[in-house]
């Protein structure tokens, strides 16, 4: 599934586009290691699509040098 980064999806979806569990997704916010906004009196949480896609670019791997 695309991210949409102008896009805000509740932590369900948020996990589903991740390919993660929603426990993991919701351990990441309380870490502080995924950004989230609580909406209103509900405290529900929403996650943006540029957080997600931030998350990524601040986590990714990079393959190693050769040797010389």
């Amino acid at each position: 599934m695309a991210i949409e980064p102008n896009v805000f999806y509740t932590i369900e979806q948020a996990a589903e586009r991740m390919q993660l569990s929603v426990e993991t997704v919701k351990q990441m916010i309380r870490e502080k290691r995924l950004r989230a906004s609580v909406l209103g009196k509900s405290r529900a949480y929403r996650v943006s699509g540029a957080d997600i896609l931030a998350f990524y670019d601040a986590n990714e791997t990079r393959p190693k040098e050769a040797a010389q």
